[in-house]
Order: C-alpha cells, then structure tokens, then sequence
C-alpha cells in the first residue's frame, strides 16, 4: 500500500500543508520530505508546499501543540485566501 501512495505523489498538484514532528516515531518524517519533493505543485504558487516542523510534539500534534497547530494552519489559509482574492 505505501508503494502505491509513494508512487502517487507526483499527482499532487495542488497547494498543502504539513504538520509533522521530524522525531514522530509512528509515521516517518522522511515521507513528508519525499511529499514536499515530489509533488507536482507548481512552485510559483504561494505557500503552495508548506511545512509546519512542530518539533518535541512526536505524533500527537493535537494534544501536544494544539494552539501552535491551530496558528500555522490557519495562518496558512489566511495567506493562501489572500492570494486567491487578489488573482
């Protein structure tokens, strides 16, 4: 199954974001970086690929960093809407 989702990511091609913790012991950071690399998002696109590193949070981002989650996501959305009113 995770071939076929790896295989997959160059048919991402619209604008993400991630929260990870690079020491998440349950699901690898290494497939967030493989993600940011190999989708198809074109990089003129504002904050098109986006990472939120929450380091010391391990996988339980909403419990651990709940308010830090919440800001990055939404200022993240605020930006992307910004960009999408102006065009």
């Amino acid at each position: 199954m995770t071939e076929n989702i790896r295989k997959s990511l160059g048919e991402v091609d619209f604008p993400f974001a991630v929260a990870h913790d690079p020491d998440d012991g349950v699901v690898m950071f290494e497939g967030t970086e493989i993600l940011l690399r190999e989708a198809s998002t074109p990089s003129n696109v504002k904050r098109g690929r986006d990472i939120f590193r929450m380091k010391g949070m391990k996988h339980d981002l909403l419990t651990n960093a709940s308010l830090e989650v919440i800001e990055s996501t939404c200022s993240w959305f605020f930006d992307r809407l910004e960009d999408c009113e102006r065009n």
